[in-house]
Order: C-alpha cells, then sequence, then structure tokens
C-alpha cells in the first residue's frame, strides 16, 4: 500500500500577522483571530524555549489554538522584509514593543525608539509591496499624559513618562507612513485592559485570585489618583 500525504492549504484563508504576542494583549489577539477563520503568524522576539513563566504559558496556548509561531527580530535591518515576503500577510497588527521597566525612571528611551519607532518604515515599505490591506497598532493611555479630565484626541498629548514619549513617537510615525505608503492604519490606545492570562503579580488579578480562594488582601490606603 502507498500512503501521499497532501498537505492542507491554510493560506486559502486571510493571513494575519501580530507581534507581541508572549505579551497579554497579544496573545489574546492571536487566539481570538486564529479562532475566527485567519492564518496567524504569531511573531515572538526570541527563540521559544527562551520564554518562562507566563510569557511561556501564553505561547503554549496560542500554539495550542492553532496559532504559527514566527520569530522575527524587527529590530535585524531587512529581517522584517524577508518575512512579510515569504508570508504576504493580509493584516497586519503591530503590538511589539520596548516594555521593560516601564514605569520607572530607568525606562532605556533609546532602546525603546530602537523597539518601538526604528523598524516602521521598513514595515510599511514590505507590507505595501506585497498588498497588505491595512494595520492595527497598539498605543497607550501614557500617550496622553496626565489629565484632570477626559482624554480627547483633538488635544494635545503631552505624555509625563518616557514609555509614553516612545509610543507617542511610534504613533506620529506611523501617522506619516500611513498617508506616504496610503496603507490603511488604526492606532487603539488601550488603558488598563484585564483578562484571561494577564500577568498575575498585577494588582487587578491579584485582587480576583485573593477573592476566589475567599482570603482577605491588605492594601494601602487607596490615596493614589490615576
Amino acid at each position: 500500500k502507498f500512503y501521499i500525504m497532501i498537505p492542507v492549504n491554510n493560506k486559502s484563508k486571510p493571513i494575519i500577522a501580530i507581534t507581541g504576542i508572549s505579551s497579554f494583549v497579544g496573545v489574546n489577539l492571536a487566539i481570538h483571530f486564529a479562532k475566527n477563520q485567519f492564518l496567524v503568524y504569531g511573531i515572538i522576539s526570541r527563540p521559544f524555549h527562551d520564554y518562562k513563566d507566563i510569557r511561556l504559558k501564553r505561547l503554549i496556548k496560542a500554539r495550542d489554538s492553532g496559532v504559527i509561531l514566527s520569530v522575527l527580530d524587527i529590530t535585524r535591518k531587512g529581517d522584517i522584509n524577508k518575512f512579510i515576503n515569504k508570508e504576504r500577510p493580509v493584516y497586519w497588527i503591530h503590538h511589539a514593543a520596548w516594555t521593560e521597566n516601564v514605569n520607572s525612571i530607568d525606562f532605556d528611551i533609546s532602546m525603546a525608539m530602537k523597539v518601538n519607532v526604528e523598524p516602521l518604515r521598513e514595515l510599511y515599505e514590505s507590507l505595501k509591496d506585497n498588498g497588505c490591506k491595512g494595520v492595527i497598532l497598539t498605543g497607550s493611555n501614557q500617550e496622553y499624559g496626565d489629565n484632570e479630565s477626559v482624554s480627547i484626541e483633538s488635544e494635545m498629548c503631552m505624555p509625563t513618562t518616557q514609555y509614553g514619549l516612545s509610543k507617542l513617537a511610534q504613533t506620529v510615525t506611523v501617522n506619516q507612513l500611513c498617508k506616504e505608503f496610503n496603507l490603511p492604519t488604526r492606532v487603539a490606545r488601550l488603558f488598563n485592559p484585564i483578562g484571561n492570562l494577564d500577568n498575575p503579580s498585577k494588582l487587578l488579578p491579584t485582587i480576583i485570585q485573593t477573592i476566589q480562594i475567599n482570603k482577605i488582601m491588605d492594601l494601602s490606603k487607596c490615596n493614589q489618583r490615576r
């Protein structure tokens, strides 16, 4: 008997590439689109076995949901172009960002610009050349700065953190690039998303876990203002 292995043509599905899927938001986006008739390439910046703890758990969940894990260092010139020329994504969700010490005075703004801003021109050039239909970029509420009232788009952004400054630079850059390359782009400025696969050490997940086991949790006097 002879058995012929005929590969399933998964590329009949529209292809979407999502960067930064080891993060809470990134992995949930990847899983959502994989469950909704997309072929999803979940992009990670280093090999799978280098991840641990909650980030590893997210990648395993993504992989088990049908997401194709792809290693791509967006800071290496030429690598974005190679990836896009090969896979030809129809849509691109850009969630990758430098977030180490994100709210600290020790935040590395030069590294943030290298990750958050510098790769964008190569990204748009490659996407346009390969027929991409649109880009979604996840921004941050920290782009607005500290406001006493509701943040609205018509006001000038005055970020008060280095991370917020790097994300605002990213938003301004893609605004320029989407016009230059005529590539539809949307920026979603996220505030405080919570949900499945969030970092268990963050405040709200910790409170939820404490309630679930019927324990009392010590908090501060809650005089902080956001």
